[in-house]
């Protein structure tokens, strides 16, 4: 099990790290479901943070604030 541990950025080089999904098209609305499933799956996978979904700008807008939040909140832990 130590050995697993230690590897385990090898693994999942990508653990941690936040998704954020952006979809746009015409007929988005019928795939948008199945490709939130499969996104959020590969996120659980590979152990990374799904944060949501933008199909609009002001959903966009939304998903903007939050990642300023995150990186704010990243830089004052850090301080």
């Amino acid at each position: 099990m130590e050995n697993l541990h230690a590897n385990s950025h090898q693994l999942a080089p990508l653990a941690g790290k936040r998704v954020y999904l952006l979809i746009q098209g015409t007929k988005s609305e019928h795939a948008i479901p199945y490709i939130t499933n499969v996104i959020r799956r590969l996120c659980r996978r590979f152990q990374m943070k799904y944060m949501g979904l933008a199909t609009n700008s002001s959903e966009a807008t939304k998903l903007h604030h939050l990642i300023v939040k995150k990186r704010e909140e990243e830089k004052n832990e850090k301080a």
